[in-house]
């Protein structure tokens, strides 16, 4: 690629260093305040100069400039003013939304592998070994692969908003790629702007499944378990459903990409206390996993040994009665056995039956009420307005 011998061109230093000191600016002039509109900001200057200066940076001259390049790789660049794009607030209609969102897109610079290898992940990002296994679209080199996104925040820190799973290939060499990268660059206000900001970056080849956004989820919220069934993100349906009942949120919201985010942080440490039972999927079925995590919400780790003792298939039945344990471990039973030919687990409500049953079961063994063996024996479902009402303790302890 070729360009004017008089331009200068900004390195990935150059343009970090601008947009760290435009937030700074940002911040002091309000840029991103809820009430104060970009016009309102714009026509406030205004009467203060005379004129409408909206200088944001102190850039000397000449201006700096960077290139754009094309989707054409080997073609000639197209070069932007970037600084003008910087400075200048109101050449979009989009700045009251891009004030709101927190982030908005300031320029593209050249990137080596090996200083993209170094931006840091963004917290959401996925199990990213795990995913580079499943991800045969990117063994094979195309040129679309070159062209990665990144935010800055006004720190100066930098994030990635995609490309992770590639320059991990990459620079493994377990994949062709490019010399360097073209990086895409959003000013963000915030850490969390920059993670809302990921979401928008899968790309239809590498859409997240929802076992990625459970994954993006605990290392989001630094979980790192031990047993198959949680690595490989088993439980994100009933730690979203159970959060739902106990929050009262059970709307259209729990299938929003950031709802499995608050779900997995508020039952972050009931989850580390999940893993120590070391749950099997056959044994840990949707309901009892939201039995399990409701029961350790609200008694901690004094819950632990009866999960432990149900994990194993512990229980006792003598004579004609039968511990909580036993119990619980028959009416799984009986469940799965119901649920033949009405899908993998029976569906939403015998989920929810379980999630009752295993909370009674759980708080009859804590009080050494046995249950009675037989037809008319074990246990049966929770009131659901008893349940709720247990739940949404649980949602304040």
């Amino acid at each position: 690629m070729s360009a004017s011998s008089n331009e200068e061109f900004l390195s990935a230093a150059d343009l970090t260093k601008i947009i760290s000191r435009e937030a700074q600016s940002a911040r002091e002039q309000n840029l991103f305040g809820p009430d104060t509109s970009v016009r309102e900001q714009k026509t406030a200057r205004a009467g203060a100069t005379g004129r409408e200066d909206f200088a944001m940076l102190d850039i000397a001259q000449p201006r700096l400039r960077a290139k754009e390049i094309t989707h054409g790789i080997g073609d000639d660049a197209v070069v932007t003013d970037l600084s003008a794009l910087l400075l200048d607030k109101s050449a979009s209609l989009q700045s009251d939304a891009e004030a709101r969102s927190g982030y908005r897109h300031v320029g593209r610079i050249e990137m080596s592998i090996t200083e993209w290898s170094s931006v840091a992940d963004n917290p959401r990002q996925r199990d990213t070994e795990l995913h580079a296994r499943k991800a045969k679209h990117l063994k094979e080199y195309d040129p679309i692969h070159r062209f990665v996104s990144m935010a800055v925040l006004p720190d100066g820190r930098r994030i990635k908003l995609d490309g992770h799973t590639r320059v991990f290939l990459w620079s493994r060499g377990e994949a062709l790629g490019p010399q360097t990268v073209f990086v895409e660059v959003y000013s963000c206000r915030d850490a969390a702007s920059a993670e809302a900001l990921y979401s928008k970056f899968d790309s239809q080849a590498a859409v997240e499944t929802g076992a990625d956004k459970v994954a993006g989820a605990a290392r989001r919220h630094g979980l790192e378990f031990k047993t198959g069934m949680l690595r490989a993100g088993r439980y994100g349906s009933a730690v979203k459903r159970l959060y739902a009942y106990s929050t009262k949120t059970w709307n259209a919201s729990w299938q929003d990409h950031d709802f499995v985010y608050d779900a997995v942080g508020h039952y972050a440490k009931e989850l580390r206390l999940l893993d120590l039972t070391e749950p099997s999927p056959s044994q840990f079925p949707s309901g009892i996993v939201m039995a399990a995590l409701a029961t350790m919400k609200r008694r901690g780790e004094a819950a632990l040994p009866f999960w432990k003792e149900y994990a194993v298939g512990g229980g006792t039945k003598v004579g004609s009665t039968m511990d909580g344990v036993q119990a619980l471990i028959d009416a799984v039973v009986k469940a799965k056995q119901a649920a033949r030919g009405k899908g993998s687990d029976g569906g939403a409500g015998q989920q929810l039956a379980l999630l009752g049953k295993g909370i009674l079961t759980f708080e009859a063994k804590r009080a050494s009420q046995p249950y009675k063996v037989g037809k008319h024996g074990g246990v049966r479902s929770m009131d659901e307005d008893v349940l709720l009402q247990y739940l949404r303790y649980t949602a304040g302890a």
